[in-house]
């Protein structure tokens, strides 16, 4: 008899999708992914009725949005839907690049907020093109945006909810966490530096002409007094887990 378990700590995510796979996926299932990417799920396993659709790269790029698929209704027996599901925050200033890549974050949004409401997009589309019976498999963590906890989970049950799909299953990824930024940079020079030894030090342009010449000079910044910034502090638990939330598409009912 096959023991697969709820929370363990797989070897990456594939390993996982293959116990998915062999509990919740049919030998003939048609199963689509609409943010298929670079394929990492199926190198373990991969259903033999699956169609891949990607926005943005990946083997299956196609330019399909996964707010507005293709499939007809209630075509498909199991929508996997990976789509980023921590917000990014500000881009530009992001210094934990391995995350980002890690993650698949390069395309997510920003905010919280409109992380969600893009997310819901796809998964209101999940539920026209399933058959009933069918399932959702929606990846989800609890997280830290702008110093508060976000509470993705309780979103993704309050949603499903509302648009008539129902819990059925739930994995849990258990791993490393995310890397860190170990410094905030101080707001006021950026954490810039001319060289490693002048952290803080901020170039003011001096005007010495009517005509544009100039010089610069060094300052140091009056906000972090040259410091560059400070050591974060911890203040939430890191996450080390991320979830595997499935859920139904409800049966039809037999006529009597």
């Amino acid at each position: 008899m096959t023991d697969i378990r709820s929370a363990h700590a797989w070897p990456d995510n594939a390993h996982m999708m293959a116990d998915v796979f062999q509990l919740h996926v049919k030998p003939n299932a048609v199963v689509v992914d609409p943010t298929y990417g670079e394929g990492n799920f199926y190198t373990v396993s991969r259903p033999a009725g699956l169609i891949g659709h990607d926005k943005y790269k990946g083997p299956c790029f196609d330019g399909v949005d996964w707010g507005d698929l293709p499939e007809e209704d209630e075509s498909v027996d199991v929508v996997v839907f990976d789509a980023p599901y921590v917000a990014r925050g500000g881009r530009a200033t992001s210094t934990i690049t391995d995350m980002v890549d890690a993650f698949g974050m390069a395309y997510a949004d920003a905010t919280p907020e409109a992380l969600w409401a893009n997310m819901t997009r796809g998964l209101d589309e999940a539920v026209r093109v399933l058959k009933p019976g069918g399932l959702v498999m929606t990846k989800a963590m609890w997280y830290v945006s702008s110093g508060q906890m976000q509470n993705a989970l309780q979103w993704y049950w309050n949603h499903i909810e509302s648009i008539g799909l129902k819990a059925y299953d739930w994995f849990i990824f258990v791993g490393e966490p995310g890397p860190q930024p170990q410094f905030d940079k101080c707001k006021t020079c950026n954490g810039k530096a001319v060289d490693p030894n002048r952290i803080g030090i901020v170039q003011t342009f001096v005007m010495d002409d009517l005509d544009g010449t100039g010089h610069y000079d060094d300052e140091v910044c009056p906000k972090c007094q040259g410091a560059g910034g400070k050591p974060r502090r911890q203040v939430h638990a890191r996450s080390n887990a991320s979830h595997l939330l499935i859920a139904q598409k409800p049966k039809r009912r037999g006529k009597k």
